[in-house]
């Protein structure tokens, strides 16, 4: 009797052979390539932002060009952009010269430029890294409440430990996922030093 294979075992069959032969990322210490990955970013965040903007943030993205110098070593650029928002329907807010009490909207978005480097812990299509970036961050933070409306803006510095994943699915192509905490010391408002952390899925070419 003659068996038929669904079109779903087919495809994980093509699947796990693709990646029994795919190789990881500077797997191979003669081939020392590079890698571009754009990617969503969701940001969290924490301390004083949270209280200006206390709202998960599903408004962010990140591009990545990374550069082979040793096996298992890359350094390369990274550039993030997120956005925090709240909205409440009634509130007192003090200002130099008089307090306002109303619906208040605020808003901060943020740009950032880091030198980055990343670690790859094993060969393989499932490599686990480490990263750390250091460079600048720029924002601009909006606050309005009635007819009163005011913004700050300015660049400052910007670093973020990272650990993520590479998973190889195709030779050249990868699911690239990290999470990574985003210092700066940022200050606008009431915020002091703004933080978050990002959660990034994204995809991987090299």
């Amino acid at each position: 009797m003659t068996r038929t294979l669904k079109p779903a075992a087919v495809a994980a069959l093509l699947l796990a052979g693709g990646l029994a032969r795919a190789d990881g990322y500077l797997d191979n210490p003669y081939r020392l390539t590079a890698l571009v990955s754009i990617g969503w970013e969701i940001g969290v965040p924490v301390g004083s932002l949270r209280d200006f903007a206390s709202a998960t943030s599903i408004r962010g993205g990140v591009f990545e060009a990374r550069i082979g110098i040793v096996r298992h070593l890359s350094l390369g650029l990274s550039t993030t952009w997120n956005w925090f928002s709240k909205n409440s329907s009634k509130e007192t807010l003090t200002f130099p010269n008089s307090n306002v009490t109303g619906a208040v909207y605020q808003r901060v978005q943020f740009f950032t430029l880091r030198a980055t480097g990343h670690w790859y812990m094993t060969d393989g299509p499932l490599q686990p890294y480490l990263g750390l970036g250091l460079g600048v961050a720029w924002n601009n933070a909006y606050r309005e409440v009635a007819d009163v409306n005011i913004s700050e803006n300015g660049f400052n510095f910007a670093g973020d430990p990272q650990l993520g994943l590479l998973w190889t699915v195709a030779q050249g192509l990868a699911l690239n996922v990290q999470a990574r905490f985003q210092f700066t010391l940022t200050k606008f408002f009431e915020v002091k030093n703004a933080h978050w952390l990002g959660i990034d899925i994204g995809m991987a070419l090299f």
